[in-house]
């Protein structure tokens, strides 16, 4: 099963100089990719009541404290639909900070790793899907560090 979704007027617009077509399939399923996250625990609104919430919450900012990660770019130096990738690899790296509580180096994952071994299953330059990535790293057992 493949999505498809038209980013061609993104496309134009951040590199005027390359075919809008060229870019058409940044979202989609590979052929290898055969596992799909789904919630199978609690989902908040379940156990937290609207009092519970804060007002405002960064996690740039807790207590002091920054628990995110580098920020990530994939249109330089030129587009590629790799934002999947992108995006995935960044949840990834805050969400390891955040579990250690800010402490220590930050983890830099390789989102090259992804592109060049995990075409089949996570994606390409082309497109992808984040759970692709998960799995990739399930079934291979690691992921890269970016150095």
């Amino acid at each position: 099963m493949k999505i498809t979704l038209c980013f061609a007027t993104a496309a134009a617009a951040i590199a005027p100089a390359v075919k809008a077509t060229e870019y058409r399939n940044e979202i989609k399923f590979m052929e290898g990719h055969t596992k799909r996250s789904h919630v199978i625990s609690p989902l908040p609104h379940t156990y937290l009541a609207e009092d519970d919430i804060p007002d405002n919450w960064n996690w740039d900012d807790i207590n002091g404290k920054s628990y995110l990660t580098k920020m990530l770019n994939q249109h330089i130096p030129h587009y590629c639909g790799s934002c999947w990738a992108h995006a995935t690899i960044s949840a990834l790296q805050d969400r390891i900070k955040i579990a250690r509580k800010g402490e220590g180096h930050d983890i830099n994952l390789s989102i090259q790793y992804l592109l060049n071994c995990g075409a089949g299953i996570a994606g390409s330059c082309h497109g992808g899907w984040h759970t692709g990535v998960y799995q990739l790293i399930q079934e291979k057992g690691f992921i890269p560090y970016d150095t």
